[in-house]
């Protein structure tokens, strides 16, 4: 992709796209980790990654709160815990909020449904402060 459209890939920082189970790689003891499987490559804000291993935790039985004081310790995390420039939280809100309404239309229309698509509800309602019944 890079060869073929320079300008949409030129970005020191690559993101993923999409969160797949097998797709993360824990090595060793340094806490780093590595991603493999890069389907959808684009560029994007330093914390999309660890958002969506976010609410890939909350699927395994995280909090919210566990999983974003997780993803609060990686590198490129807003050190606010925000991800806007305004510091008042509305871009990792946002993102949430649109993860998780994509993958509940998906799982409605096209039947792509998992406990990834709950997470993802559940990690919205906690980021907006809205309970889901």
């Amino acid at each position: 992709m890079s060869r073929r459209h320079p300008a949409r890939t030129a970005t020191r920082t690559r993101k993923r796209g999409r969160s797949n189970d097998l797709a993360a790689v824990v090595h060793g003891t340094d806490g780093e980790f590595r991603v493999i499987d890069w389907g959808f490559p684009g560029a994007a804000a330093g914390w999309v990654d660890s958002a969506f291993l976010t609410i890939r935790l909350v699927a395994a039985g995280h909090s919210p709160r566990d999983a974003e004081a997780w993803a609060a310790a990686r590198p490129g995390w807003p050190p606010d815990g925000r991800g806007d420039r305004g510091g008042t939280g509305e871009a990792l809100t946002a993102f949430a909020a649109y993860v998780a309404g994509l993958w509940t239309y998906r799982a409605v229309t096209d039947g792509v449904d998992g406990p990834w698509v709950r997470a993802a509800r559940d990690y919205a309602a906690w980021r907006t402060g809205v309970e889901i019944v």
